[in-house]
């Protein structure tokens, strides 16, 4: 959605005052941004906090400054009801990615049917992508979106019902876009092959040494999480992020077993944050990055629903697979 459509659609909904939500690497152009909502009439109130995704929701607080609507920059809609009208205005990269699928053939060669995937910034090159794989003798399948993503095709970090949906009728799967962590989540959710084409570096690679890896780190938080006589379950306060149900599951697991289990709410839940409660062992319901990206800065083992019914033997090691949003949804 370019300038243009968010300030009619604004105008439509009579807003004065708008609050503008940037994730950090779009901040260091929020003066000039709120500088163009200033110049087509609008009050604009640009939050610093930061925002790490769709989920990351400011409704309520927008609402308490007086906002008549929120806009949030780079990220596609999450499919949730909010006190507030809230416009998402995507971001795209335009690099090309066709000559991309050329190069990243040899790895393919030992699959005949591919399922694509990618996240919202490379939305717009999908078609592209797919048209070059089945140029190339490829059967290419899209899977069907989740009730937290816009697109076909869409992953997110707690999101891959796009690949989920499709799983049982492909080889191997292609992640068109830069970084590691949803190309790892879709191996790991589905168990196939994933080779990662990134239009932004410029290469083509696989994610398997990095599975390998992360596959290691999670059994041993597993290991550690069976000696914790208390576990801290980590609740957020996020729209997005908010999984009661979840939660309170946790919560009967390890009762059961006769360990001790805590709430731990909040809005930002870091490791500054959660390091003067003591506890054993965390079990997260917030953001699956919590567990993966930022598991050792915290100072005791963070792991996920499922890999709590890992703990008590309730889920099998071979049964592993990341936390998916979708079950609640």
């Amino acid at each position: 959605m370019e300038d243009k459509e968010i300030f009619e659609d604004l105008r439509g909904l009579k807003a004065r005052r708008v609050a503008i939500q940037l994730p950090d690497g779009l901040k260091a152009k929020a003066i000039e941004i709120a500088d163009r909502y200033a110049k087509e009439g609008f009050e604009p109130v640009v939050f610093s906090d930061p925002c790490y995704g769709a989920c990351d929701l400011l409704d309520h607080e927008a609402k308490l400054l007086g906002c008549d609507a929120v806009v949030q920059l780079g990220h596609s809609e999450f499919r949730l009801k909010t006190e507030l009208p809230y416009l998402f205005q995507e971001v795209r990269f335009s690099e090309e990615v066709a000559g991309m699928v050329k190069k990243a053939l040899p790895s393919l060669k030992d699959y005949k049917a591919i399922g694509i995937v990618t996240t919202v910034q490379h939305i717009g090159k999908l078609a592209d992508a797919k048209k070059a794989l089945e140029s190339a003798g490829k059967k290419v399948l899209v899977g069907r979106h989740g009730a937290r993503t816009a697109y076909d095709g869409q992953v997110q970090g707690c999101d891959f019902q796009s690949a989920a949906s499709i799983q049982q009728n492909v080889d191997a799967f292609v992640y068109v876009g830069s970084g590691n962590f949803h190309p790892i989540g879709v191996a790991l959710y589905t168990g196939k092959p994933v080779v990662i084409i990134d239009p932004l570096l410029k290469e083509v690679r696989d994610v398997e040494a990095q599975k390998d890896s992360l596959l290691r780190q999670r059994f041993a938080a597993i290991e550690l999480a069976k000696g914790a006589k208390s576990f801290g379950i980590l609740l957020s306060t996020k729209k997005g992020q908010f999984r009661p149900a979840e939660a309170e599951r946790a919560k009967g697991i390890i009762e059961k077993e006769g360990r001790k289990a805590y709430f731990l709410a909040g809005r930002e839940l870091t490791p500054e944050n959660i390091e003067g409660l003591k506890v054993d062992a965390l079990v997260n319901t917030a953001c699956p990055r919590l567990a993966l990206d930022d598991y050792k800065r915290f100072k005791v083992p963070v792991i996920s629903v499922p890999e709590l019914e890992m703990v008590f033997g309730l889920r099998e090691w071979e049964n592993y697979k990341m936390d998916n949003f979708n079950r609640e949804a």
